[in-house]
């Protein structure tokens, strides 16, 4: 085609000895009429995360075409850091309503149970992945947070019911949640919510171990140590997991076509359906998650690391929607993954706290929306917080 149209034209050509599989995934990815045979970022972003190859060659490819078409997957494999969190303020600048523009997220105080505030957030977008740890069990007692917290299933249902029309049809759900005993029973609290997820057409996709490292001390009444949490994934159509989690040395081989794996419902072993899948670095996450809690006293009842965050991040494509942002490590994560999140918090003092983390960790200033008009932070806080 360029060759027809432009038969002046020197084009560069790399010629590689690829599969049928394979040259089907590349082929998929590029828009010859449209685009004159250059990448189509979104296609390419979603088609580069399914490709399997053994081939270097074609892993290289694979990765400047990523680069090129400013494809997020190229920059996923960045090692994220633990930022310290600062207290939240007792005068906080932000006040309910404020709509903060923190580089390319989107922060907003406001409640996520409320389709204004969240249609306001996301102002005619769509996210590829909802990943939040909300409030569980009266667990979290700051600011007005409390009294919308005792009901829980209403928060719940509240939240994902606004949350339904800025997913794309594919986005994912995974949704942090810890143990609470009662009675000496462990306490089942989420069924009313999953039960009604699923009547909103959400499948139980899921359900993952968030392995957190330590137990935690203390006396535990003659259970272990809770050193463990749980994440329930949702979907209505699945989305294949990035791989990005590196192998073991002794794990990076090929395999032979005649080679089996695990045995089927006829108790027969089964063949390999990609046998040269085995060769490549990395692979899928495993449903076991190895990275310990955010440690320190941030005064947040329940904060995650930004290593977990970056973890949910690096396995599924797309904007991300945290409505329950709290400190905003969710935010700090995608800055460091070169990804967009969007936030909705209900606390001031909360949203204070994010802006301030991304400032420190960015070097840049942010700028509060006031529609026609950007407010930077330096001219609204007191110097003492700039």
């Amino acid at each position: 085609l360029r060759a027809e149209t432009t038969p002046s034209e020197i084009v560069p050509v790399l010629v590689l000895d690829g599969n049928e599989a394979e040259a089907d995934k590349i082929l998929a990815t590029l828009d010859p009429l449209a685009g004159m045979a250059e990448s189509n970022a979104v296609a390419l972003d979603s088609l580069l995360r399914q490709v399997e190859t053994g081939s270097e060659e074609l892993a290289k490819m694979l990765d400047e075409l990523a680069k090129d078409a400013g494809c997020e997957w190229a920059k996923e494999k960045n090692e994220v850091v633990e930022d310290e969190v600062p207290e939240p303020p007792k005068d906080p600048v932000t006040k309910p309503g404020d709509l903060w523009l923190l580089g390319e997220h989107r922060l907003l105080c406001g409640d996520s149970t409320k389709a204004e505030d969240v249609g306001r957030l996301f102002a005619g977008g769509r996210a590829g992945l909802l990943f939040t740890s909300p409030p569980y069990a009266q667990q979290r007692d700051y600011d007005k947070a409390q009294a919308i917290v005792s009901d829980w299933d209403g928060l719940m249902c509240g939240v994902f019911g606004t949350a339904k029309d800025m997913l794309e049809p594919d986005g994912q759900i995974l949704v942090n949640l810890g143990l609470v005993h009662r009675d000496g029973e462990w306490w089942p609290y989420w069924d009313g919510w999953i039960a009604w997820m699923r009547e909103q057409g959400w499948r139980r996709f899921g359900w993952y171990v968030w392995d957190q490292g330590f137990g935690l001390p203390g006396n535990w009444n003659g259970r272990f140590a809770p050193s463990h949490e749980f994440l329930f994934h949702f979907n209505r159509q699945p989305v294949q997991p990035s791989k990005w989690v590196d192998k073991k040395a002794e794990n990076i081989k090929p395999r032979n076509e005649g080679e089996s794996t695990m045995r089927g419902k006829d108790g027969k072993t089964k063949k390999f359906t990609n046998p040269g899948a085995s060769g490549q670095p990395t692979k899928i996450p495993d449903s076991v998650i190895r990275i310990n809690r955010q440690v320190g006293n941030t005064g947040h009842p329940a904060p995650f690391s930004v290593g977990f965050a970056a973890f949910m991040l690096q396995s599924w494509p797309g904007l991300a929607y945290e409505p329950f942002s709290g400190s905003g490590t969710t935010i700090i994560a995608a800055e460091q993954l070169g990804r967009r999140c969007y936030g909705l918090e209900i606390s001031p003092a909360y949203v204070d706290v994010c802006i301030q983390r991304w400032m420190k960790l960015t070097g840049k200033e942010a700028y509060r929306d006031d529609g026609n008009h950007k407010t930077p932070w330096s001219e609204i806080a007191p110097p003492a917080v700039v």
